[in-house]
């Protein structure tokens, strides 16, 4: 089993949708795909949480973009169902996430996918410290799984979970590459891999400084250091259980080359040290 871990822009509209899904696709299964919610959901939902905004905006946007994938009505009457069913803050900024895997489900499914659906609320949680309890975490993500059968795919949501209540919380902003590496922990996979839009780790923010250099090596330690001075690629705190239980783990650049995927960048980090390569 690998993890798969999509961002925001991998599913921010109709055609990058259509892309990532053709990726999970060609993977290597089983496989267990993590999504963020669509880019700028989660603001729109922040400010919807603060009393600002529109629900029927971000409704609006999701069911536009399952029509224009072709999916079934009823889709957008789940859509309407999730938002309608929010009514706390935290709620309502996981909506962004239960949303996104709605629509990549249903995508997956309508190209013949043997695709489930799995509730990251059913096994994410923190305690009362906030820091996520691995055990428990562990145990349930297991129960998750096997309780929908074997499947070749399975979609969860990054970012939401539980508090030591039960009520719906987040982690930090960025979380959903920790909900990846800690779900990885949990099911025992193979790897680890956090797709995104930028080619490898830079000496600064390659899309506000030109000059800007791709790291080709690193190890865990200097990978760890640049999360956590703002490296944007990876969720500090990921980095931190993956050194704990990984030889391997990998960015990948999914649309280096427009909306598809022909061409990627994967930098695959050992114990020891980090190596990048393209593939064409």
């Amino acid at each position: 089993m690998i993890i798969m871990k999509f961002g925001g822009t991998s599913v921010g509209s109709a055609e990058r949708i259509a892309a990532t899904a053709d990726i999970i696709l060609s993977a290597k299964h089983p496989v267990v795909v993590v999504l963020s919610a669509m880019s700028g959901a989660t603001n729109s939902l922040l400010a919807l949480s603060e009393g600002k905004g529109s629900q029927d905006s971000i409704i609006e946007r999701h069911t536009a973009t399952a029509e224009s994938l072709g999916l079934p009505k009823n889709i957008c009457s789940k859509i309407h169902a999730i938002m309608d069913a929010a009514s706390t803050p935290s709620e309502i900024v996981a909506c962004g996430e239960l949303l996104s895997t709605t629509i990549m489900h249903s995508y997956l499914c309508s190209k013949g996918a043997d695709a489930a659906w799995v509730p990251a609320l059913d096994f994410m949680s923190v305690g009362t410290d906030g820091e996520p309890d691995t055990k428990t975490i562990k145990r349930s993500a297991k129960t998750a799984i096997e309780k929908t059968g074997q499947h070749d795919i399975y979609i969860t949501q990054g970012f939401i979970c539980r508090d030591s209540s039960g009520a719906v919380s987040t982690l930090s902003r960025g979380g959903s590459d920790y909900t990846a590496t800690l779900l990885g922990e949990a099911l025992g996979a193979e790897s680890v891999q956090i797709w995104t839009d930028v080619d490898g780790v830079y000496t600064a923010d390659p899309r506000r400084v030109q000059t800007a250099r791709r790291i080709p090596k690193m190890s865990y330690a200097q990978a760890n250091t640049a999360a956590r001075r703002g490296a944007k690629i990876l969720h500090p705190d990921c980095i931190s259980v993956a050194m704990a239980y990984y030889a391997y783990f990998a960015a990948i650049a999914g649309f280096k080359r427009g909306y598809r995927h022909e061409s990627f960048v994967v930098i695959e980090i050992s114990y020891n040290s980090a190596s990048c390569f393209r593939m064409e």
